[in-house]
């Protein structure tokens, strides 16, 4: 399970998940879940998705990350496929839909000795996640 620790540029493994972000206001409506879940991110225009795991998800957006050499940026309006790995079974797949959001904020974040680019993606319409 991969953890931010208290400094937000930093992944640490094998210790209790924690989500430290910078202070600023609390602007979600909805209530974040630790929840890390495979996720295919298309963004639009593209055919090749983009592979990442999610850090937290709720009602209204999600957290992830993806190899800082992948592309997305601030705006990008995206197609999102999750997978539940632990349940064997998507939440949602491209085929059946999938959700749509567009890239609210990106900054990079070091996991081990690896470089990755974490997203906050705003879902166009509410999710129910069980």
């Amino acid at each position: 399970m991969l953890a931010i620790s208290e400094h937000p540029n930093q992944i640490l493994e094998s210790t209790p998940r924690t989500v430290s972000r910078p202070a600023t206001p609390e602007r979600r409506e909805a209530e974040r879940l630790a929840r890390e879940l495979s996720v295919n991110i298309i963004p639009l225009g593209f055919v090749e998705p983009i592979v990442g795991r999610t850090c937290d998800i709720s009602e209204g957006g999600m957290f992830f990350l993806v190899p800082s050499s992948k592309a997305i940026a601030v705006g990008q309006r995206c197609e999102l496929a999750l997978f539940d790995e632990a349940a064997q079974k998507p939440i949602a797949d491209i085929d059946s839909g999938g959700y749509f959001g567009t890239v609210i904020r990106t900054h990079p974040v070091t996991h081990g000795e690896s470089q990755m680019l974490g997203a906050g993606v705003r879902f166009d319409q509410p999710i129910f996640l069980a």
